[in-house]
């Protein structure tokens, strides 16, 4: 007995005990049991009084003695032990509504995270306390096969027949086994066929290319030196693709959709100024040679031999002659329309 650990003290300060009566007295019980069966029921009494604690025993010292029928002291049936527990479970256990405990019972239902062991137990708790007699293990496999959170678990159950609560529990646990395995083989599926879905993407990914091929010079395509540099051949060169300035014709990014029908436009300019040329696009295809004899910007337009002033817009994609430049250009052209001219500036 005295390696035997008691337990702890159910009250030694005042205020609520740590733990339900209800709990501690069988803890304490087990306790007796284990201590033998020799034990006078003056030493069980004296063990209890020890256990209870300080305020536990002055509690028990206030409490009335008791002098019902069915549970005098002068009682054959109770011995001081037996009387000395009554006393407590009736100062700490107070008497409870059957109907609202059935009540509770009956409304209690599995949830969604509660297993086949945590909803039995919690039926088992509340039955309890509805004092349903011999009837208990059949109200238990009741409320079981109807607030059972799986119907898979419900529909067998219902094929059974009339099953005790013994075998409706473990069939329950059963399939309940079998669920959380099959789930558990599709999570380690999903999971092994997301891996191969990821090695199939690394494996048909293309290269991106070397750091080397990304630092070539778009003017010239050469590895030796970046785009702004002065070194660069093609920095003032112009392009024999398209007409544009600054890189070669093999490194030339231009769409061949944009090729226009042009003719070119030469003006003279002094040595200080830029070299500049502009392309003058027939829009309606009226097929003639005009030649600017004139200082930028553009006043007057050679047109089939015939000078019309025109003024070109930096701003603007589409230049039109006056209306008198228009008639002479129809009588002089022989033509029954003409077209819109779109000046463009080779070098932006």
């Amino acid at each position: 007995m005295q390696n035997i650990t008691p337990p702890p003290f159910f009250l030694s300060l005042p205020g609520d005990p740590p733990i339900p009566w209800s709990k501690w007295k069988k803890v304490f019980l087990t306790y007796i049991r284990v201590c033998g069966s020799n034990l006078s029921a003056d030493r069980k009494t004296s063990i209890l009084q020890h256990c209870l604690g300080a305020e536990g025993q002055e509690i028990l010292e206030n409490l009335p003695v008791i002098d019902s029928p069915d549970g005098a002291e002068g009682d054959t049936n109770l011995n001081e032990f037996e009387l000395t527990l009554l006393r407590l479970d009736r100062h700490y256990l107070p008497k409870v509504s059957i109907i609202l405990q059935r009540y509770y019972f009956g409304k209690c239902k599995q949830s969604e995270t509660e297993t086949v062991e945590d909803f039995v137990t919690a039926l088992r708790k509340l039955a309890a306390q509805c004092e349903v007699g011999d009837t208990l293990e059949e109200r238990i496999r009741d409320q079981f096969m109807l607030e059972c959170k799986s119907d898979k678990i419900r529909e067998a159950l219902w094929s059974k027949g009339d099953p005790n609560c013994d075998e409706v529990i473990m069939v329950a646990k059963q399939i309940e086994h079998s669920e959380l395995c099959m789930e558990n083989l599709r999570k380690s599926k999903n999971a092994l066929r997301d891996i191969q879905l990821v090695e199939t993407k690394v494996a048909t990914k293309k290269p991106t290319g070397t750091l080397k091929s990304k630092l070539l010079c778009y003017r010239c395509n050469s590895s030796s030196h970046l785009t702004n540099s002065k070194d660069c051949p093609a920095i003032n060169m112009l392009c024999k693709k398209f007409g544009k300035r600054g890189h070669f014709a093999r490194c030339c990014k231009s769409s061949e959709k944009k090729m226009v029908k042009v003719n070119e436009i030469e003006y003279a300019c002094s040595d200080e100024e830029e070299e500049k040329s502009f392309v003058l696009q027939v829009v309606n295809d009226v097929n003639c040679i005009a030649r600017v004899n004139c200082d930028y910007p553009i006043d007057e337009v050679d047109v089939n031999g015939i000078k019309v002033s025109m003024m070109m817009d930096s701003g603007a994609k589409t230049v039109l002659p006056g209306m008198w430049g228009l008639e002479a250009v129809k009588e002089g052209a022989e033509q029954e329309r003409l077209g819109s001219f779109i000046i463009q500036d080779l070098n932006k």
